[in-house]
């Protein structure tokens, strides 16, 4: 994908006009009553420039992140020693082998209190790919997503003092966490598999500086 940097701004849609703050809903309103405007034959003519520049503004924006079951709750748990012969019991016996946990007997606390336990600790190694548990199933991030084309968009319009657009993009995820690719991991640690890409709508508004996104759909 070529990062484009002709501005899609006042020189092509007329001069900028008054605009809200980001998030101002009346320009979402406006969006909302743009469509059905789409026009055909746009495709690849609009630059993506505006929502790169939204993107690169906040790498939080650009994180890809989904489901992810690991079966530990919290950072230490203690069993009773017959956990060992369960069924439920074999991934965390392939997350020892793997080193992302440690089992070990020992005497328990709270409600096993002086009883013997099966203690499950996860290790530095769990912390530094999964982070802390606090859930058996947490939203971890997997990769990045950025937009690749713009599809669609409804012809710029003024409305409420306002140009505004909504933009229909195809947005492209990569998943990059070296831990999707251990097929021994990812056996015990399940996952849902991010689509290769997905769509994404965004409202633009025009401001002095040219197009900007104001909002996602």
């Amino acid at each position: 994908m070529v990062l484009r940097t002709e501005a899609w701004g006042a020189s092509e849609y007329g001069p900028a006009c008054r605009h809200a703050p980001a998030g101002d809903p009346r320009a979402r309103r406006a969006a909302r009553r743009l469509r059905g405007q789409s026009q055909s034959g746009h495709q690849g003519k609009l630059p993506e420039g505006p929502i790169q520049a939204y993107e690169q503004a906040d790498p939080q924006r650009t994180r890809l992140c989904t489901r992810v079951t690991t079966g530990m709750e919290d950072a230490s748990a203690d069993y009773r020693p017959s956990v060992r012969q369960e069924d439920y019991y074999v991934p965390m016996v392939a997350l020892a082998k793997l080193g992302y946990l440690t089992i070990t007997d020992t005497t328990g606390q709270g409600l096993f209190a002086s009883q013997k336990v099966v203690r499950n600790t996860v290790t530095p190694k769990f912390i530094q790919m999964f982070g802390t548990p606090n859930s058996y199933t947490q939203d971890i991030c997997v990769g990045t997503s950025s937009v690749e084309h713009v599809d669609d968009f409804t012809s710029p319009a003024e409305m409420l003092g306002y140009q505004v657009s909504q933009v229909e993009a195809t947005v492209k995820q990569t998943v990059t966490a070296a831990w999707t690719k251990d097929a021994a991991l990812t056996k015990v640690v399940r996952y849902r598999v991010p689509a290769a890409e997905r769509k994404q709508r965004y409202v633009l508004v025009l401001k002095d500086s040219g197009w900007a996104v104001d909002s996602l759909r």
